[in-house]
């Protein structure tokens, strides 16, 4: 199946009325992250956020999780293959996970072991720690 792509309405032609918030022409979806997403997001905005220039809109952890849902339907609808979680970001991301296993067996013993036997390791600023 092609994933719908610039319908009236998305992200790219939706433009919101002159005064209003942004949130206010938005529908409301629930969602539940893990912790380790929800830290890793909090710590991407206060990162977006200090470098940017152009302060007029807010960016929000909302704002991230819109732009993620636009690149996952534009960019990876297509590829997208699995019947779990894992399977689905394996597909999506196949090259990203294969350099990471890597990168873990590399690291051996120099990180510390969080669940699913995954490694967290400490990021310096401007890098981004990635989810297993």
């Amino acid at each position: 199946m092609t994933p719908p792509r610039n319908r009236p309405g998305s992200a790219s032609q939706q433009q919101h009325r002159s005064g209003e918030p942004k949130w206010t022409t938005l529908e409301r979806k629930e969602a539940r992250l893990r912790s380790d997403q929800l830290a890793d997001l909090a710590d991407l905005r206060r990162h977006l956020s200090a470098r940017r220039l152009d302060r007029s809109e807010i960016i929000t952890d909302n704002t991230l999780i819109r732009v993620a849902v636009d690149v996952l339907l534009q960019v990876h609808a297509e590829r997208l293959q699995g019947d779990t979680e894992e399977a689905l970001l394996a597909s999506a991301l196949p090259r990203r996970r294969a350099s990471v296993a890597a990168e873990e067996s590399a690291q051996g013993e120099a990180g510390e072991t969080v669940g699913k036997g995954r490694v967290r390791r400490s990021v310096g600023r401007g890098e981004r720690q990635q989810p297993s």
